[in-house]
């Protein structure tokens, strides 16, 4: 088995990172993916109120007593 020399290492490497931008790029602008970051208050006070319509409470659980 033969080494390649670094500047063939170094081609490879930039033809894989571009070939995976590349791809990255079509795939977005195919599927358009919701990037936004969600308002977690929001989401969780959501959470909690669908909670409390089907009877579910917030339970805290204790770690169990090391002997």
């Amino acid at each position: 088995m033969t080494v390649q020399p670094t500047p063939s290492w170094l081609k490879s490497y930039a033809v894989i990172f571009a070939s995976l931008l590349a791809g990255a790029s079509v795939v977005h602008n195919i599927l358009k993916p919701d990037l936004t970051i969600p308002d977690f208050e929001a989401l969780e006070s959501e959470t909690s109120s669908e909670s409390e319509e089907i009877g579910i409470k917030n339970l805290e659980f204790q770690k169990p007593a090391t002997a």
